[in-house]
Parts: C-alpha cells; sequence; structure tokens
C-alpha cells in the first residue's frame, strides 16, 4: 500500500498540524451536530482538506455510499439539481453528505445555485455539505453582487494552518520525520524535501514513497556487549594531546552507544534516530569533529545564528539543543568529558 494511503488520516485526531482548526471543528460538532451542517474549509495543498471532509463525511453518514463528491471546476448545473433530487427522500444510513474540492473554482452559476442548496442543506435532518478551497476566495474574487460571500458566510468557515507558520512547520517536519522512519527510510532531509514541495503532506508523503528503504545505516565495527550497569571504556585525551585522537569515527560509534541507550530506556527507533540526525546536524554546522570540541560558547552562537536566520521555529532549535545536550551529558556519564560543558544552556 502507498505511504499515503498507509498515512491518511482516519480520524480527526489523526490530522497531522492542524490543531487549531480540528479544535474548531469539534467544538462545532459538540454544540450543533452535522446534521444540517455546511462547512467552508480553506488552505493550501496538501494541508489535509481533503481528508478533513471525508472524516466528518463518513462520521456523518456511517457510510460511503451517501457521499457525493465533485471537483469545483466539473461542478454543472445538473449536478447540483441531482442533489436536490436526492435530497427529497430519506437516505440510506444515518445521512447524506455533498463534497465539492477545489471550490474557489466553481463557476459563478454554480454559485448562485448552491446559496439555494446550502439553505436548504442547513434546514434538513439527513443532509450535510462541505467545501474545500486552496485559497481565501473573498480576497481572489472580484465579486460585486456578494454571491461568494454569501456562500462562505452561510457555512462554517474553517481555515486551516497556514503553511508559512513556523508552529505548522515544526509539526510537519516531526510529524513526517516519524513517517520515515516507520517506514525504513533513512538519510532523507525531510525539511529540504517539505521546502520543495511547499509544505504540502501529501507531497512528501509521495516522495518518500519512492525513497529506498533499509535500515538506519551504522558503523559496522565488531562491539563488545557491554552491561547496563558497566560504563564503555573509552580512552580519554591526555591533556594537551592534540583533540584528533577522538576524531568522527569516535563521533559516531558514540552516537552508535547513545542510540543503543536510549532503545534500552523504552525510545523507538525513530525517535531514536531523530534524536541522532539532529545532533550531527548540530555538530556538523558546529564544525564539531571531536567530544572536545563540544563547548558551550558554540552551540550557544549556533541557537543564536538559528534564531536569527528564522529557518527553524523556536521550538525546532530547543529540540536540536536539548539533543546535542543529552550526547554532551552522555559523553560525560561515560567519562570522556569531565562534565556536560553545555549544562546552562
Amino acid at each position: 500500500m502507498k505511504i499515503t494511503e498507509t498515512y491518511r488520516p482516519r480520524t480527526l485526531s489523526e490530522v497531522a498540524a492542524q490543531k487549531t482548526a480540528i479544535m474548531q471543528i469539534e467544538n462545532s460538532i459538540a454544540r450543533n451536530g452535522l446534521a444540517g451542517s455546511s462547512w467552508w474549509l480553506s488552505g493550501a495543498s496538501g494541508t489535509g482538506k481533503t481528508s478533513i471532509s471525508r472524516i466528518i463525511a463518513e462520521e456523518f453518514t456511517q457510510t460511503d455510499f451517501t457521499i457525493m463528491e465533485l471537483v469545483g471546476r466539473d461542478v454543472s448545473v445538473d449536478d447540483i439539481r441531482e442533489y436536490e433530487r436526492r435530497m427529497a427522500y430519506r437516505p440510506m444510513g444515518n445521512g447524506r453528505c455533498l463534497i465539492i474540492n477545489e471550490g474557489q473554482d466553481l463557476s459563478d452559476s454554480a454559485v448562485s445555485l448552491l446559496l439555494a442548496l446550502v439553505e436548504k442543506v442547513n434546514a434538513s435532518k439527513y443532509d450535510m455539505i462541505v467545501f474545500t478551497a486552496m485559497v481565501d476566495v473573498l480576497v481572489l474574487k472580484n465579486d460585486p453582487m456578494n454571491r461568494w460571500r454569501a456562500l462562505t458566510g452561510r457555512c462554517s468557515y474553517v481555515e486551516l494552518a497556514d503553511t508559512e507558520s513556523p508552529v505548522f512547520r515544526q509539526e510537519v517536519v516531526e510529524y513526517l520525520e516519524g513517517v520515515a522512519a516507520k517506514e525504513g527510510v533513512f538519510g532523507v532531509d525531510i525539511q529540504t524535501l517539505c521546502e520543495k514541495a511547499g509544505w504540502s503532506i501529501r507531497a512528501v508523503l509521495n516522495a518518500l514513497d519512492m525513497q529506498e528503504r533499509g535500515s538506519v545505516p551504522v558503523k559496522k565495527v565488531e562491539k563488545p556487549c557491554v552491561s547496563a550497569a558497566v560504563k564503555p571504556k573509552v580512552e580519554k585525551p591526555v591533556s594537551g594531546e592534540p583533540t584528533s585522537v577522538l576524531d568522527g569515527a569516535f563521533i559516531s560509534d558514540a552516537l552508535d552507544r547513545l542510540q543503543t541507550k536510549m532503545r534500552a530506556n523504552g525510545n523507538d527507533d525513530g525517535y531514536s534516530y531523530q534524536v541522532r540526525r539532529r545532533i550531527e546536524t548540530v555538530l556538523s554546522d558546529c564544525g564539531i569533529d571531536s567530544p572536545a570540541g563540544i563547548r558551550r560558547e558554540t552551540v550557544e552562537n549556533w541557537i543564536a545564528t538559528q534564531r536569527q536566520n528564522g529557518v527553524r521555529s523556536v521550538r525546532t532549535i530547543d529540540a536540536y539543543a536539548k539533543a546535542i545536550k543529552s550526547f554532551s551529558q552522555y559523553l560525560a556519564e561515560i567519562d570522556v568529558l569531565p562534565s556536560n560543558p553545555l549544562n546552562a544552556i
């Protein structure tokens, strides 16, 4: 099964990175129910509009047979009249729903007829209608007769999270990193994929489907079995000795050990790999190739630069800082460092 289908949300709680919109929908359902409701879901491509519309439609109808789904540009007068004809009969299951995707592409004639249809739906015990749109139609459309304003005004208007929002981007990256880990897709920069895909979750899932699957790449070396109660013996640098004695190979080995420790503590592979990736990113960005190079000033400068650039959200930067601090703490625990130099960050 394709990743896009495997991870298509089946309930509102499974929709990624849309907490505010989902809370708005759930509160409205709790107050008014779904019968006789009309919805207008506005948001960028791939952010969950169609999934949300199908979830609430299936929750209401309890069957796929009474859901009619159309695309805005193809909606004709006959389509609208056909749905009105169906409204004369009690539906199978619990109710009946009309979903119109890409509502921004509706013709003016369709909008005029839908104004009357929405009024009928709102007065019905057995019907519901959901529109999805990629843009704010009130900004896009020249609407001298206020038909678009009247149509959206008769619906519960839900605006999905802005793809420019740092919070949205943080949550999307974390969600997709988890998916990649579960599917065995490693060595992929999710942040870059998201940027190339315009932050469309669906587009990134499709991209992940084309990636080679395999285990987490680790350094293949023979390691003795180390008891959790015994610290691994690691050669420490002699005072004044060049730090190159502890080079990138040692860093890689230490990261392997930290991952093993995290798994032993009950963390899954996806989480431990995500922490490792963040540690490696900070080490690489800071030019750190040995434990001796992990200094508070260096990491604090990296954090300040990240916040100034604004590429990553504050929450994401904090997650990277937490990861590198955990690595520094681990090195102190195994006596590679005398203490954790990042404790005060």
